[in-house]
């Protein structure tokens, strides 16, 4: 194909109106935005390390572990061994943290769009870790 100048402008004319439809559009203009957007990835809970803290919780004599969370969009429901909590945003930072006794729990995130994601986290007296709620790509790679 010989590519001349005029040739080349006519291809830039149309993708620039291509990429100003998509953009005027929106993702309305596909029939599943978001569907396809999560076809290749998956929601997946991280888990920071174990910090110890200076204030140890304590709740009738016993010490209790934390949990702090930092999960986007704030209204998504946390369940801890199968029980609503409430959402992340009761628990997103001082003094509003998750406080659990010691051991394992099934941490259940349950996004505004219905997606549900768990993980069993073994929790410390006396220690904070941070829980976050990332999108990564099936086979592991941000």
């Amino acid at each position: 194909m010989n590519l001349t100048p005029r040739r080349v402008l006519n291809l830039l004319v149309i993708c620039t109106g291509f990429l100003a439809a998509l953009l005027v559009s929106g993702s309305e203009s596909f029939a599943h935005p978001r569907a396809w957007r999560h076809a290749h990835r998956r929601r997946v809970i991280v888990v920071g390390r174990p910090v110890v803290v200076k204030n140890v919780v304590m709740i009738n004599g016993q010490p209790y572990g934390t949990i702090d969370f930092s999960v986007d969009p704030s209204t998504t429901e946390v369940y801890v061994d199968d029980k609503v909590r409430g959402t992340v945003d009761d628990f997103d930072g001082s003094p509003q943290k998750l406080h659990l006794r010691p051991g394992a729990h099934v941490i259940t995130l349950k996004t505004p769009e219905g997606e549900k994601v768990s993980r069993t986290i073994d929790i410390q007296a006396g220690t904070e870790i941070n829980l976050k709620l990332d999108l990564d790509t099936r086979d592991g790679t941000s």
